[in-house]
């Protein structure tokens, strides 16, 4: 079994953490992974703008991050999610979505990372905001936020 643990780090918001973990379980799921632990991190853009300086050696803002910290498939899986609840925000606004909605997508884009996808050309967006909105539209997004 796959486990979800959910962490805020410097944020208000208040993420439902079963819905969370019932949304990354699904995704991994139907990826071929049954047994691992996946941490999911709520923070600010301080955050995710020093860890994309740090491991990515760019200075920009970013809304969402994935790292795959198992080093083999022989190992079991382990990865963690860490999202930018100000970008979350802001694009929710940009977008014309709920706060909800934007952060159950950065949740799928995040768990679709740590399975390997890439969004480095047009195409492979195109894959995987179809991946997004396939597994959002099995979950009620309003659950994301208790």
């Amino acid at each position: 079994m796959t486990s979800v643990k959910t962490e805020v780090v410097n944020t208000d918001l208040s993420p439902d953490a079963e819905t969370v973990s019932d949304l990354v379980t699904s995704i991994l799921a139907d990826g071929g992974v049954q047994l691992g632990d996946v941490t999911v991190i709520f923070g600010g853009d301080g955050m995710l703008h020093s860890l994309k300086r740090q491991f990515f050696h760019k200075d920009e803002y970013t809304d969402v991050i994935a790292f795959r910290l198992d080093a083999s498939p022989d190992e079991q899986f382990e990865g963690e999610i860490y999202i930018s609840v100000e970008r979350a925000a802001e694009n929710a606004g940009i977008f014309g979505v709920s706060l909800a909605n934007e952060l159950g997508r950065l949740i799928c884009h995040g768990a679709l990372h740590l399975l390997g996808y890439n969004d480095d050309s047009d195409e492979r967006k195109t894959e995987m905001r179809e991946f997004e909105n396939r597994y959002l539209s099995q979950f009620s997004v309003d659950r994301f936020l208790s």
